[in-house]
């Protein structure tokens, strides 16, 4: 009769064995998810590292069909063998209802920890790591049962075309978010310089940021009534600073054409510098009048809620510089130009006209760290991103808004207020009834 130890030297062989199984099946279901997890900002990256491991994943993220019966001849092969051999283990040559039962729990137990959950689960958070490792291998493996692949795909195609479906293929197109992750990804593989990301990333947020978020608001609009002599604009864009001037009858809300100063040199000066705008209009405009002849153009109007994608592409189309805008009551709300939707992509634009006298959007405060200096006009959506405060965007469009909106009235200079969330606006300074500048002071859970 054998002893213990020669038992288990015999059954020592099939462990290691199992062992080994067991490893394989982890690696196929491991590799599987890993690939199949792999973002297509990950896949964008290791398309450019070309290394061996990288260019496995691409080919299979590519090619899905080849990885899916990859992984299903791999999986079934091996799962088969290790349960015939586990099934073997435990009943041996006399078998009976209770080994049977103690075979069946131990494999499905196994597969299930061992072969499915755990090499899931961490590759499911290692995704780019997992698949570095266990792609080149894999890939060997595909080539060596390429008959196998060949043999599987001709039994597969009739199936599909009977059953409706198409080629498996990999969806080349990136969404907007994944086309963000991309931009944002600080890995040198990405391609972009710090810039370059910011610049990206601003186009991508056009269509989701409305045009009444970059205008200048109507009470800083620089506009002149039609009773104003052509010499009173060029005067007022001179001292200024601007190159084109709206023009209105009565009053503001009724905007009747644009004064472009660059048209000026192509008309006689003497004969219209002493005319009023409304003379001119009627002396020199017609509906048979081309826009881009005339020294007054007539006004484009938009609604305030249109983003700045939609709104640069009509500005291009109409091919005006100025869009003036419309609040829901059919009132003048504001203007943007070009340069407006241009900086909010790649930052203020200073030309030899723009005066330096504007404060910066958001000022950390040198003597305390949970201070900061906001402009009026700084948008409640670019303070939520900067700071991470979850403000009601629908509450008011700008922190000077925000801040009068939480007084209810028109506040001093130096007065204070809270939000629910303890976060406390100082009114800094104030202009034409309007919170022109406010220091904001973060309870120290924000304060970061």
């Amino acid at each position: 009769m054998p002893t213990l130890m020669e038992e288990i030297g015999q059954l020592l062989p099939l462990l290691i064995g199992l062992g080994l199984l067991l490893l394989l099946s982890a690696f196929f279901s491991g590799s599987e998810t890993a690939l199949c997890a792999l973002s297509k900002v990950q896949i964008e990256r290791l398309r450019r590292q070309h290394g061996k491991s990288s260019t496995a994943i691409v080919s299979f993220v590519e090619n899905p069909r080849r990885l899916f019966i990859t992984i299903l001849l791999g999986n079934t092969f091996i799962n088969t063998a290790f349960q015939a051999f586990t099934a073997y283990a435990i009943i041996g040559p006399r078998p009976s209802k209770l080994k049977i039962f103690i075979a069946t729990m131990t494999i499905t137990i196994l597969l299930l920890i061992f072969g499915e959950i755990s090499p899931k689960t961490y590759a499911i958070k290692y995704a780019e790591g997992f698949s570095k490792i266990t792609a080149r291998p894999l890939w060997i493996f595909s080539v060596l049962i390429s008959p196998f692949r060949v043999v599987l795909r001709g039994i597969t195609n009739p199936l599909l075309l009977l059953f409706g479906g198409g080629d498996i293929s990999q969806e080349d197109r990136m969404t907007t978010e994944d086309f963000k992750a991309f931009v944002s990804d600080r890995d040198p593989y990405s391609g972009f310089q710090l810039d370059e990301q910011n610049i990206l990333r601003n186009i991508l947020e056009m269509q989701s940021i409305e045009s009444r978020e970059i205008m200048v608001p109507r009470t800083e609009m620089i506009a002149m009534d039609i009773d104003s002599t052509i010499q009173d604009l060029i005067n007022t864009a001179q001292t200024i600073g601007v190159s084109r001037i709206p023009v209105y009858q009565k009053s503001i809300d009724e905007v009747c054409g644009i004064f472009y100063i660059k048209d000026l040199p192509a008309w006689p000066r003497d004969e219209i510098c002493d005319m009023t705008v409304e003379d001119f209009m009627a002396k020199y405009q017609s509906p048979e009048t081309s826009a881009s002849s005339t020294l007054i153009r007539p006004p484009f109007f938009t609604p305030e809620t249109k983003n700045n994608a939609e709104l640069l592409r009509d500005l291009t189309k109409e091919k005006t510089k100025m869009a003036i805008l419309l609040d829901e009551y059919g009132g003048i709300s504001g203007l943007v130009t070009v340069e407006d939707i241009i900086e909010g992509i790649i930052g203020d634009i200073i030309d030899e006209h723009d005066i330096d006298t504007e404060l910066p959007k958001i000022i950390r405060s040198t003597s305390d760290a949970s201070l900061f200096e906001l402009s009026g006009r700084l948008s409640i959506r670019q303070l939520n991103e900067q700071f991470h405060l979850g403000i009601d965007e629908a509450t008011a469009d700008t922190v000077g808004g925000y801040a009068f909106d939480l007084f209810g009235r028109i506040p001093l200079v130096g007065e204070k207020i809270s939000n629910e969330n303890g976060i406390e606006f100082e009114v800094a300074a104030i202009n034409a009834n309007q919170i022109s500048v406010v220091i904001m002071k973060l309870p120290p859970a924000e304060n970061n």
